[in-house]
């Protein structure tokens, strides 16, 4: 995994903002329990998705537990529950 810098839920929010108001795309937040690179955090990355290419963000938001990093997540999001064919550390996704 690619290093990524730890920020906190009004930068998330700030991102979301900017990501809304260009609409290229669609801003992604994956949810993780315990990834490799975090073995004792849920963590949720975003990813900047546009036709026909994803971008990984270069930071994340990480919190000790699921209820305390939903509450970092951006206002207004929908949540997608996980799928089968998902990684198993993925927990669900916001957009």
């Amino acid at each position: 995994m690619r290093y990524t810098q730890a920020v906190g839920p009004d930068v998330a929010q700030s991102v979301q903002n900017a990501a809304v108001r260009a609409s290229k795309g669609l801003l992604i937040w994956t949810v993780y329990c315990r990834p490799l690179d975090f073995p004792d955090r849920y963590v949720a990355r975003a990813h900047l998705t546009e036709p026909g290419q994803t971008e990984p963000l270069p930071f994340h938001l990480e919190a000790a537990t699921l209820e305390g990093l939903r509450e970092q997540l951006p206002a207004g999001l929908v949540c997608l529950a996980r799928q089968e064919a998902d990684e198993p550390q993925i927990v669900e996704c916001w957009l």
